[in-house]
């Protein structure tokens, strides 16, 4: 078969087959058969198989041959250079022009590269601007309701350059007139759920919340059960307290129930935890409260170890526990413990009884125990000292030391130094102020001299003055007291007349008013001072037979006696029991006064 080559000559064989790999490129497959016809046939005039020149230009723009090679590969196959760049170029891959855009658009290329690029592909400048406006896209349709609704983006706008709402729903491929739908949509309303506990806690009326939940497809029986959903029971503690105090019955359902059974449902609990919870709220001891029981003795220290582990104490912690509960002794009493030997001075531990450990054991810090065993030890009050120190017992120096410790200032115990002294000298000088007064009092010594006197016994003057004073008075009223009443002794007992004791008391400048008093009150004791028959002068009497036994029964009965009792004395004075015998009775008759008796 003739090729060709035959018919047309070798150049234009070549320039054939360059036209027809161009056109295989766009044409389609159809060309291809032809081309590696004709390939195959320029092949065979020549020793050499070579790669055709289109496939050499797509191996050398993948970069898997050199362009050098590619270059050499074409021209045995009859290709220029000039012709095998064309068919290079042609072979060379590009960005399409709509990533080009994308990649302009995230500043991958710069728009010269990008235009560059897209101008082969037969895009012009303007082209590729548009198809960089179309890469980018807006936020969706909820952002842009949401930023409007923000006030970050105005709501009217058009163009490539603006950033409206309006914009940003044709950027987003909706139809403009859905723009009025999206920004009612944009309108953020309460859920359905915040719509019922909105209710419930009172900030929205039912019907309010029916509205609300009706533009959420919710239906008003959902909303009624929502309603009764969000509103929260009391904890399990409180309606088990609430149970035990009678505020609640234990038994009923339904939302407008208020029992313990119904508010542990709405406490999202199980049923079958309602027995638990009833049980937990009644009030048990604490492990503080089994130590405390087991140290008082209320239960033995077996039955205080498992109380404590049931109420919830780690057995761990139980015996240095109940070692440092309970009371110890204050500082002061442990002290004085101390002092007196029952207990140690020193010594530490849960069995210990010493000071020491009393102090560990009190509510005070460790620190302070030397400065309550110095407190504890036993100082004298001033009187004490004053005492010691007046009969030499101690030295004026420990004596000042000691008033100090009783909290006083040095010149209070200065003072308390010098009484001491003052008492110490007195004991020897034989006079006393009372002795002195009273040698005033009997004129022993004048009024100077007992000034005098009572200086020297560190008495002021303006104060022995006052003694003195004081002595006068006193003299003067002893004087009429002892006056009045001898006249008053005299008068009651019927040794001078009314007219007699009248005068001595005026005789002593007593007012005639006081006078009148006085005597009617002496008259008054006269007449009550009556001299009575005794029972041994009765019994004698009687005996005598100075009055009958009756008569003496009835004496002895005024003065107290029962009418046995009377009838025993009178027998017994007579040696021989008298005759009518009277009954015997606990108390005497309340009988009537019997003149010289009663």
């Amino acid at each position: 078969m003739a090729g060709f080559g035959d018919l047309f000559g070798h150049n234009a064989v070549l320039e054939q087959l360059v036209l027809w790999n161009v056109l295989g490129q766009t044409v389609g497959t159809a060309i291809g058969p032809a081309l590696s016809l004709v390939q195959q046939d320029v092949n065979h005039a020549h020793p050499v198989q070579v790669i055709d020149p289109a496939t050499a230009a797509d191996l050398a723009a993948r970069g898997i041959i050199t362009v050098a090679r590619a270059e050499d590969e074409a021209a045995r196959s009859g290709l220029n250079g000039g012709r095998f760049a064309e068919l290079l170029n042609l072979h060379t891959v590009r960005l399409s022009p709509a990533d080009l855009a994308t990649a302009v658009l995230r500043s991958y290329l710069t728009l010269g590269e990008a235009e560059a690029q897209a101008h082969p592909q037969g895009v012009t400048p303007g082209m590729l601007a548009i198809l960089a406006d179309l890469a980018g896209d807006a936020p969706g349709p909820q952002q842009l309701a949401e930023a409007l609704r923000r006030g970050i983006i105005p709501a009217d706008g058009r163009g490539p350059a603006s950033v409206s709402f309006a914009q940003g729903i044709a950027e987003s491929r909706l139809h403009n007139k859905w723009t009025p739908i999206i920004a009612e949509l944009s309108r953020v309303l309460l859920t359905p759920a915040d719509a019922a506990s909105a209710v419930v806690r009172n900030f929205l009326s039912h019907a309010q919340a029916e509205q609300l939940a009706a533009k959420q497809g919710v239906d008003a029986a959902t909303l009624a059960t929502m309603i009764h959903l969000s509103g929260d029971a009391p904890g399990p503690q409180q309606l088990a307290e609430a149970l035990r105090r009678g505020l609640i019955p234990e038994a009923g359902t339904g939302p407008g129930s208020t029992s313990f059974t119904q508010g542990i449902a709405e406490g999202r609990l199980a049923d079958k935890w309602a027995p638990v919870i009833r049980g937990l709220a009644q009030i048990w001891p604490t492990p503080v409260d089994a130590l405390d029981a087991a140290l008082k003795g209320q239960i033995s220290d077996t039955e205080g170890r498992a109380l404590y582990a049931r109420l919830g104490g780690d057995l761990e912690f139980y015996s240095w526990l109940l070692a440092s509960i309970g009371d110890s002794p204050t500082p002061l009493e442990a002290s004085a413990m101390a002092a007196r030997g029952i207990i140690k001075e020193t010594g530490i531990g849960p069995g210990v009884l010493s000071y020491q450990q009393a102090v560990k054991e009190s509510r005070y810090r460790n620190k302070w125990g030397p400065a309550y065993r110095a407190l504890s030890e036993h100082i004298p009050p001033p009187s004490t000292i004053v005492t010691l120190l007046a009969h030499r017992q101690l030295p004026a120096a420990e004596a000042h030391r000691l008033l100090l410790e009783n909290d006083m200032s040095e010149a209070l115990a200065a003072a308390y130094v010098g009484e001491a002294e003052y008492t110490a000298i007195s004991d020897y000088r034989g006079l006393t102020e009372s002795a002195v007064i009273s040698m005033y009092i009997a004129h022993v010594l004048t009024r100077d001299q007992a000034v005098q006197v009572l200086g020297v016994l560190h008495v002021s003057e303006q104060a022995a003055g006052l003694l003195l004073d004081y002595a006068d008075l006193r003299y003067v009223v002893d004087s009429m007291n002892r006056s009045v009443q001898r006249i008053a002794t005299l008068f009651t007992g019927r040794k001078i007349g009314q007219q007699a004791a009248a005068d001595a008391l005026s005789h002593l400048g007593i007012s005639a008013t006081a006078v009148d008093q006085i005597i009617q009150d002496w008259e008054l004791q006269a007449a009550v001072n009556v001299k009575t028959l005794t029972e041994t002068q009765i019994v004698d009497a009687f005996y005598y037979e100075i009055i009958p036994p009756a008569e003496a029964i009835a004496d002895l009965g005024a003065i107290g006696y029962t009418p046995y009792d009377a009838w025993v004395l009178l027998s017994l004075k007579a040696k021989t029991p008298l005759p009518g015998k009277p009954p015997r009775i606990v108390a005497p008759p309340a009988g009537a006064v019997i003149p010289g008796v009663t």
